[in-house]
C-alpha cells in the first residue's frame, strides 16, 4: 500500500510543487517505507515553504529522532511547541530527546 500511495504523491507533486500539505503526506509514506533520508528532505522544503506548520517540525523532528539525530530532533520538536504549545506528541517526544 505505501508504494501505491508513494507513486501516486510522486506524480501530484509534480502537478503542485509548491504544496506543504503534499510533501508532508510524501514524508509520511518516504518514513513508513523506512527512507528517513527522502522523508528528511521533504520536511525540510515544508518548513521552508510553510515555517508555522507546527506538525510539519514535530514530523522533521520526529524523522530527526528515528535517526538519532537529537540535536536536530530537539531544535525541531522546540520549533513546533513554539507554534503549538499544547501538543502532546511533541511534548512526550521532546522528553525522549532530553
Amino acid at each position: 500500500m505505501p508504494d501505491k500511495a508513494l507513486e501516486q504523491y510522486l506524480i501530484t507533486i509534480k502537478l503542485k510543487p509548491d504544496s506543504a500539505l503534499i510533501r508532508n503526506n510524501l514524508a509520511a509514506v518516504y518514513q513508513a517505507l523506512n527512507m528517513s533520508d527522502k522523508a528528511v528532505s521533504e520536511l525540510q522544503t515544508v518548513v521552508a515553504l510553510k515555517p508555522n506548520i507546527a506538525e510539519a517540525h514535530f514530523n522533521l523532528g520526529l524523522a530527526y529522532y528515528r535517526m538519532g539525530q537529537m540535536d536536530k530532533a530537539r531544535q525541531e520538536l522546540t520549533a513546533g511547541l513554539k507554534i503549538k504549545p499544547y501538543d502532546q506528541r511533541a511534548q512526550q517526544l521532546l522528553r525522549n530527546v532530553n
